[in-house]
């Protein structure tokens, strides 16, 4: 890091997990140390510029260790910017769901709507009650390209040194809601199901299987049963030219660059 410094002006930090593993680390080793490292390289470098990408949901008292761990490395860039010699003037951005063409989540939710991936015969989402029927939550998500914008125009705006923003999209959806916006995108035929699993079996499950053999986590559950949804008014305040691109027509552009519709509706 001392050698990829040299010279710098400022720092992006965007290195994060969703799902510990062997290989990757954990959520304490990636987002707290791995920060704290980053955020002391930079000081030594007297690098003075510093952008960290968060996640919404971060707070104090999360239940999810995903955004505890987010929580403890926010804590930690701000410590950066304490009022010493080599302070870093720090700004943190709290994405909600970012998506893009080439993301592992539009690739899911393509493979969903086509039944070329499980469960084929519908899409999931984790609900409420027994049967996971009820209370589905909320999200917002976010498209990629709006989210590096910003990331870059912090550097030149002086009003966001000091502060932490929510960053979402700018429309909120119930999981089934997002679900059967995809699949009138992505659709050949007729609308695909989409059907809830319950949270609370869904947690037994992957707390037996110890994040092996699932393609989703204990903490991923837990983090499904709270709204992932922010507000914009302060990142429009201080971000004026910010744009941010609306989910079904981003997700429509993305069917046409995979060749799914062939002309603009």
């Amino acid at each position: 890091m001392a050698a990829a410094m040299a010279g710098c002006e400022a720092v992006i930090h965007l290195v994060g997990i969703i799902r510990e593993t062997r290989r990757s680390g954990s959520f304490w080793e990636v987002h707290v140390e791995g920060t704290r490292q980053v955020v002391a390289a930079a000081r030594r470098a007297g690098v003075r510029r510093f952008v960290h990408m968060s996640a919404l949901g971060t707070r104090p008292k999360a239940v999810a260790r995903y955004h505890q761990s987010k929580w403890r490395g926010e804590e930690a860039v701000r410590q950066g910017g304490a009022e010493t010699a080599g302070g870093l003037d720090w700004t943190i951005f709290r994405p909600s769901l970012i998506h893009g063409p080439d993301g592992e989540f539009t690739q899911m939710l393509r493979k969903w709507v086509l039944s070329k991936a499980p469960p084929y015969f519908f899409m999931p989402y984790f609900g409420g009650g027994f049967w996971g029927q009820s209370h589905p939550r909320r999200v917002q998500p976010v498209y990629v390209a709006d989210v590096a914008a910003v990331f870059v125009d912090a550097l030149s705006t002086p009003a966001a040194r000091g502060k932490t923003y929510d960053l979402p999209g700018p429309t909120s959806y119930t999981w089934p809601e997002l679900l059967r916006v995809a699949s009138a995108v992505f659709q050949a035929g007729p609308p695909i199901l989409v059907l809830g699993i319950p949270a609370w079996l869904a947690g037994v499950m992957a707390r037996i299987a110890g994040g092996r053999a699932l393609p989703f986590t204990r903490d991923q559950v837990i983090m499904s049963r709270e709204d992932n949804v922010g507000d914009l008014e302060a990142l429009r305040a201080d971000f004026p030219q910010v744009h941010v691109c609306d989910f079904p027509a981003a997700l429509y552009e993305y069917a046409v660059q995979m060749g799914e519709v062939k002309s603009p509706r």
